[in-house]
């Protein structure tokens, strides 16, 4: 193996993350969902109210975009604050866990985004 390919060998101790009984799969696997970066970089600029973060997602169904939030919520990455205001208010925001994983989130896509300006297109 080049030492080229060796530095993008995936390191052992991240290979467990991926087991079906360790919490980090539950994790990852909602990261990899197709709606949590989206809902992370509209809360990574502000904390959001339902009815903006749908207009700010675009096409994403009141059903799915309260699926995804439920399960950021319970993944540790949002927060969920009622005000108690008739009719309540709840808004959204990211936690300590939420700007970190945007911040790796932001590095990665800036990553793809020069290996794609970089790489030869047909």
């Amino acid at each position: 193996m080049t030492a080229e390919a060796e530095a993008r060998a995936v390191p052992p101790r991240t290979l467990g993350a991926f087991d079906r009984d360790r919490p980090s799969r539950a994790v990852l696997d909602q990261l990899t969902n197709r709606w949590t970066p989206k809902i992370l970089a509209a809360l990574g600029t502000e904390p959001h109210r339902f009815a903006a973060l749908q207009t700010v997602l675009g096409d994403v169904s009141r059903k799915v975009l309260a699926e995804n939030l439920h399960a950021l919520v319970r993944a540790g990455m949002i927060e969920r604050s009622v005000e108690e205001t008739v009719p309540p208010q709840v808004t959204y925001s990211l936690t300590g866990l939420g700007q970190d994983v945007m911040s790796s989130l932001c590095q990665f896509l800036y990553a793809v985004r020069e290996f794609s300006d970089d790489a030869p297109h047909d």
